[in-house]
């Protein structure tokens, strides 16, 4: 009888062990679940290449003048050419414009992306507990 009971006993601190270890891997896994968010991206990286962009602009609309074919004498050529300057520097404007646009867009979509991983990480967090819960 003594035999038995010591087995008994035996067995069950080994499924103790093996109930334990499972749980320990349970929890890790739920740890891990929880660090599983998408990051967002490096939208300052984007928005400084825009700024950058921006900050040129003088220099490349006077550049793009300096290429446009202007007749007259030198007077008339001058005022075509800062006329011309002028033109393209407020279509470039416009089209900056539209990137600043675009980025806050792009920004917004993808902050909604990274809330949306946080919420389904932490759902399946909770559902891994429960699981790890039923475990122990």
């Amino acid at each position: 009888m003594m035999k038995k009971l010591i087995l008994i006993s035996a067995l069950l601190f080994s499924f103790n062990g093996w109930a334990n270890d499972e749980y320990n891997q349970c929890l890790e896994m739920a740890e891990t679940t929880k660090e599983t968010i998408l990051v967002p991206a490096d939208w300052d990286l984007i928005e400084r290449s825009i700024n950058r962009e921006e900050r040129g602009l003088d220099e490349e609309a006077n550049a793009f003048a300096a290429t446009a074919p202007a007749s007259g004498g030198s007077g008339s050529q001058y005022w075509t050419r800062k006329l011309k300057a002028k033109e393209y520097k407020q279509k470039r404007l416009v089209e900056i414009q539209a990137k600043r646009n675009q980025l806050e867009y792009d920004k917004q979509a993808d902050f909604e992306k990274v809330a949306k991983s946080k919420r389904e990480a932490t759902k399946l967090y909770v559902e891994i507990m429960k699981i790890c819960s039923d475990l122990k």
